[in-house]
């Protein structure tokens, strides 16, 4: 029964902290990628270099989820997730440091690091704690807590990106 299961994964204290984990880091992803988006347009970078530094961090993420698998051998999703988090940490203060726009590509690539460990410990977590046949509603759940956060912290940011284009940006 799905409502039965769904119930299930409500009482569930672990999976209702990843929820609210994946809710923080949503937001937190969503003004990472947009913070070095405007952080490049505002050190005197364009478009191209906002995509290519995208493209740099999606990139990483691939081969990271692919050989995943030997870090979990070592080390636990719990503690993975706490050294993910970590990362993501300094990168945002990395890049709140970095005084040329082109140097934004680079600390950005480690995002790709950064996110496919978390996402693929995150997967795991959701399904340890699933009831048999919740698996992919566990997983979606967790997808839906990261990716709401994310579209509106997406909308804010492209209307500050529209003020800036509006206006020159002093220093």
């Amino acid at each position: 029964d799905y409502i039965a299961g769904l119930r299930t994964l409500t009482r569930e204290r672990p999976y209702l902290g990843l929820l609210a984990t994946m809710a923080l880091f949503g937001a937190a992803s969503a003004c990472l990628m947009n913070f070095s988006g405007l952080n490049i347009l505002r050190l005197g970078g364009d478009a191209r270099l906002i995509s290519l530094s995208n493209t740099l961090a999606a990139l990483l993420e691939v081969p990271v989820m692919l050989l995943s698998h030997h870090w979990f051998r070592r080390v636990s999703y719990r503690i993975t997730i706490v050294v993910t988090l970590s990362g993501f940490a300094l990168i945002q203060m990395v890049l709140s440091r970095v005084t040329v726009a082109w140097q934004i590509p680079l600390v950005m690539s480690l995002v790709g690091l950064c996110f496919g460990l978390m996402w693929t410990a995150i997967v795991n977590v959701a399904n340890s704690g699933a009831p048999d046949g919740m698996r992919a509603t566990s997983q979606g759940i967790a997808q839906a807590a990261h990716g709401g956060s994310n579209r509106e912290e997406s909308r804010a940011s492209a209307t500050a990106r529209s003020i800036m284009r509006a206006s020159p940006v002093s220093g």
